[in-house]
């Protein structure tokens, strides 16, 4: 009897909506198939790739699967995608000090009550830090799926608090 054929009659393949967890799934409707089948790690491995799942296979899930054949609980998680993740959103990042709070250690000015920021034209106040792009992630399937990327700040004069 041919292992693949006999493999493809066992398990059969699910996939998540998103393509992230493929589970192989004890076929129950072949009562056949005796508890002492014993496949290679090859043979799993060619009906994953015969199923198109090729990216982040479990080779530990695999192996158990192996080792232990039918006395596993079914679905077993037998590959795991990668999620993209979206980019962190840009920033403002000020680089001026507009406390207003003065040093009160030892020996501090009594006249010194409070400091008044005060700039120059010119003088730096802020950065403006950009967003980053997202990281890609990838399907049991090996496709790429694009990370978004994070939001750019939002530049409203009139909403400027400092």
């Amino acid at each position: 009897m041919n292992t693949k054929r006999v493999i493809q009659e066992v398990f059969k393949v699910k996939v998540s909506p998103d393509k992230l967890i493929a589970e192989l799934w004890y076929n129950e409707s072949n009562a056949e198939i005796t508890e002492d089948f014993v496949w290679s790690i090859k043979d799993i491995i060619s009906f994953l790739e015969a199923n198109n799942i090729t990216f982040g296979l479990n080779y530990s899930n695999i192996g158990i699967l192996k080792e232990f054949g039918f006395a596993n609980k079914f679905p077993i998680v037998i590959a795991e995608g990668t999620p993209a993740e979206t980019g962190v959103d840009g920033s403002i990042h000020y680089t001026y000090d507009f406390t207003t709070s003065v040093d009160r250690s030892e020996g501090f000015d009594f006249k010194k009550v409070m400091r008044i920021p005060t700039v120059q034209a010119g003088d730096k106040i802020a950065e403006i830090i950009p967003p980053t792009t997202g990281e890609v992630g990838r399907t049991v399937y090996n496709t790429m799926i694009k990370g978004s990327p994070g939001k750019p700040v939002q530049k409203n004069r009139e909403k400027c608090h400092i």
